[in-house]
């Protein structure tokens, strides 16, 4: 039970990290009343850029895993938490769609990659929570090697680089320089673990 309580509690690491992108998301725009709107490249930028953080919503309340008094409770847990990031996903490409045609002919294969990118993360998440679903709470060494390989296809996925996709249409770019949450995105980026 000590190393799966390691093993979740990197989780909950992640989870708090994740936390800390929808605090600075959610940020208030710092948009002065009378101001000249973004042209649309920024806002249609900004809200794509945005749609990536729909995934951290559901990240930033993992189970108290340690609290757990057995492995079936821990797997109930576990298989929740999972099942609401992959609608946190969900959630993320609904917010991709609400953007709408991108400004920019290149913007097309832009919006396409991050689809592609979002729809990829929703199967990994979804065959985590598998895993995590098809693990015998009764056989606890085998319980813990699944929630190993959960942790090692966990930490695999790859959210979708947003700002980085943006970067390669030249009006799209100098777009994320100035969208609010590109910005957040990036900086998010700059300063997660290696």
């Amino acid at each position: 039970m000590a190393d799966l309580r390691r093993v979740l509690g990197r989780a909950a690491a992640v989870a708090a990290l994740l936390a800390g992108v929808v605090a600075c998301s959610a940020a208030p725009s710092n948009q002065v009343a009378g101001a000249p709107r973004p042209d649309p490249a920024t806002t249609w930028s900004d809200t794509v850029c945005g749609s990536v953080l729909a995934f951290a919503n559901a990240a930033t309340a993992p189970p108290d895993f340690a609290a757990a008094t057995d492995l079936a409770a821990v797997q109930r847990s576990y298989s929740a938490y999972l099942g609401a990031l992959v609608a946190g996903v969900r959630e993320c490409r609904s917010a991709l769609a609400a953007a709408g045609n991108p400004p920019v002919p290149d913007g097309y294969a832009v919006a396409d990659r991050v689809r592609t990118g979002l729809i990829r993360l929703e199967q990994d998440m979804t065959g985590a929570q598998a895993m995590v679903d098809g693990a015998d709470p009764a056989d606890p060494r085998g319980f813990v090697t699944a929630v190993r390989q959960v942790e090692q296809t966990v930490l695999a996925i790859e959210v979708p680089d947003v700002v980085a996709e943006l970067a390669t249409v030249p009006e799209l770019a100098a777009a994320t320089r100035t969208a609010p949450t590109c910005r957040t995105v990036r900086t998010l980026a700059a300063a997660a673990p290696g």
